[in-house]
């Protein structure tokens, strides 16, 4: 055969073809890099921030904890058997959290108010302004506040402010709580005070929200399991909770992969309506390409070769949107972590997480195939006869079986991807 033989079909050939008809293409594609680009930097941004909030909580589970195990109940404090099992495993720490009023003159606010004993923090440290020893602070009917808490009251260290049924002494601004739960959501400041406090106050009333924390500091790692299993054990027929560094942040946990989730499927949508526009495009370029195509068909070349030669075209141009999309994956995260900060109380360390570029990109590539497939397994069945006509049209009609096959795989990746 003389011109493009048959035997000249392999993707290698193609591609030195493709090389050719690419040159000054890249423009007609701007919704396409559009698209592609959106849709890459939404899920790669979306998948890194998660990972890193995900890595903090991980390296601070100790810290976020209070321990290496916690067990808690609502309203009534623990048994004296939960605790004394407790304590022979290590050091044992009393935390009691609720809910109060405290009152500066005439303006009262409400506080989240945290309860502990001497042994309080067993990981991390509290850090205070001005600096002091905690149990200095807190001696004597002293309170450790938020310094927003005390602006908002108008109180400075040395002042006095009324907590239930006792006059407190502001002692210093509370700088960092290492143990302080993450949450979006807040009822109010926190207060810190003593448990001779906490009694004194009169709060502790029978049916008052209260919750009872006991953190327990392991003497030796290797008891982790042991003392899980005693503690479970012993609490399974009662109210009581035993929680362990795994399950440290349960609620933000949980939060972080359900808005990853929807934040995905989203990026998804945005990429799969983008997706339409895409086979728009190709269409259209395609289109514009017929005379070329057939005059491709004279010289020989199989339908097979042409489909390649247009496929590796538009993977190339999918690259380009798909590596935009990454760099800019790469970067956006570090704004989004600065605004989080303020909500997260552990360090987010602002990494790359091959993983996440790895499923945008993906999901980007896949959308590509997957929408121009269609136009693409089209433009081949161009014959050589239509080289002589005026007019030259996109075949219509179902593409061959093996194409459909191919974007059916495409689709189940997609799938596979999101979930």
């Amino acid at each position: 055969m003389n011109g493009i033989s048959a035997s000249r079909d392999g993707w290698h050939f193609a591609w030195q073809l493709a090389q050719r008809e690419m040159r000054g293409n890249l423009s007609r594609f701007r919704v396409f890099l559009g698209a592609l680009l959106l849709g890459v930097a939404a899920i790669g941004t979306v998948g890194s921030v998660a990972d890193a909030m995900r890595s903090g909580i991980n390296d601070n589970a100790r810290i976020l904890l209070g321990g290496d195990l916690e067990i808690s109940s609502l309203h009534t404090p623990p048994g004296a058997e939960i605790l004394e099992t407790a304590a022979k495993f290590g050091t044992v720490s009393k935390v009691v959290q609720m809910r109060a009023m405290l009152q500066a003159s005439d303006r009262r606010k409400l506080v989240e108010l945290k309860a502990v004993d001497e042994n309080w923090p067993l990981v991390g440290t509290a850090e205070l302004k001005p600096d002091m020893p905690l149990a200095e602070a807190l001696a004597d009917g002293g309170i450790v506040a938020d310094d927003a808490l005390l602006r908002s009251l108008g109180l400075k260290p040395g002042d006095t402010a009324r907590l239930g049924g006792m006059d407190v002494s502001v002692r210093a601004a509370l700088t960092i709580e290492p143990d302080r739960s993450i949450s979006f959501v807040s009822f109010g400041p926190r207060v810190l005070v003593s448990d001779a406090t906490l009694a004194a106050t009169g709060l502790q009333q029978p049916g008052s929200f209260i919750t009872y924390r006991y953190r327990l500091l392991l003497d030796q790692a290797a008891a982790r399991e042991p003392a899980l299993a005693a503690l479970r054990q012993i609490t399974e027929p009662t109210h009581v909770r035993v929680r362990e560094v795994a399950n440290a942040a349960p609620g933000f946990d949980r939060f972080i992969n359900q808005a990853e989730i929807f934040l995905v499927l989203v990026g998804l949508t945005a990429l799969l309506i983008g997706g339409l526009g895409v086979a728009g495009a190709v269409r259209a370029w395609l289109a514009s390409r017929m005379p070329v195509i057939a005059t491709l068909k004279c010289l020989g070349a199989p339908s097979l070769l042409i489909f390649r030669i247009y496929l590796l075209q538009i993977l190339v141009i999918a690259a380009c949107g798909v590596l935009a999309g990454l760099i800019v994956a790469a970067i956006a995260p570090l704004f989004a972590i600065r605004i989080l900060s303020s909500y997260v109380t552990v360090p987010l360390e602002m990494t790359i997480y091959p993983l996440s570029l790895m499923i945008a990109a993906g999901f980007g590539m896949g959308t590509a195939f997957l929408f121009a497939v269609w136009p693409l397994a089209k433009a081949e069945e161009v014959r050589a006869a239509d080289l002589f006509r005026s007019l030259i049209e996109m075949p219509d009609g179902w593409p061959k079986p093996r194409y459909l096959v191919m974007m059916l795989l495409a689709a189940s990746g997609l799938t596979i991807l999101a979930y």
